[in-house]
């Protein structure tokens, strides 16, 4: 009955797929713009050590640590289509290098563009989530001391990512989307929608600080 059972465990083990691939792009954005051709891309991949990049019939490969990845690639002039491949599971993103190109570019946070990634990983290739306190982090190069009478809730608990990409943007101030669409995406109560309505074309920051402020709603 053991041996049945022993063998009735192996053809299980070999039956189950093994842990399935995958990978997700972080930096940069799908169907963005830049100036400078020397393009990093960094993501979130699993399932594998090692994975590739495809573009202009070229093929380049990246390695994997602790779930993350950071390459670079090289690209002249134009529109691209890049295939990045982690097992069986490929994202692609299309991109376009533009020297000329004025406003709306994407733009890499400073110790992204250097390939400083420890500048904010200390414990190497890690991906950090969302709702993590990066408040000591992000305060070793920006103000992060907020002490008004009222803040902002994600800046009291020091989730600067929740509003700003670490990686970079084509947004100001490394937003991760427009700024009216940022707000709303958790201010989208009916009172909201009715506030936005009667602001019209005006920007959620003509009035209210996105961080602090002695006045109640935030207002400046």
């Amino acid at each position: 009955m053991l041996n049945r059972i022993a063998v009735l465990i192996i053809i299980l083990a070999f039956a189950l797929p093994a842990s399935a691939a995958s990978i997700t792009l972080l930096s940069p954005f799908q169907e963005c713009t830049l100036s400078n051709g020397r393009v990093r891309l960094v993501g979130l991949a699993s399932g594998a050590e090692k994975g590739k990049v495809q573009f202009d019939g070229r093929n380049t490969s990246f390695r994997i640590k602790d779930g993350a990845f950071s390459t670079t690639v090289n690209l002249p002039a134009g529109v691209h289509e890049l295939k990045l491949i982690v097992g069986e599971k490929t994202t692609t993103l299309t991109l376009t290098i533009d020297p000329e190109a004025k406003g709306a570019l994407y733009s890499y946070h400073t110790e992204m563009e250097d390939g400083e990634c420890t500048a904010c990983h200390e414990k190497g290739a890690e991906p950090i989530a969302y709702d993590t306190d990066l408040s000591t982090v992000c305060g070793r190069c920006h103000s992060a001391d907020f002490s008004a009478r009222h803040v902002h809730g994600p800046v009291a608990m020091g989730m600067c990512s929740s509003c700003h990409d670490p990686h970079g943007s084509t947004f100001e101030s490394f937003l991760r989307m427009e700024q009216a669409d940022l707000c709303i995406d958790c201010h989208n109560q009916p009172i909201t929608a009715g506030h936005r309505e009667r602001a019209g074309e005006d920007a959620c920051m003509k009035c209210h600080d996105p961080h602090e402020s002695e006045k109640r709603f935030l207002i400046k």
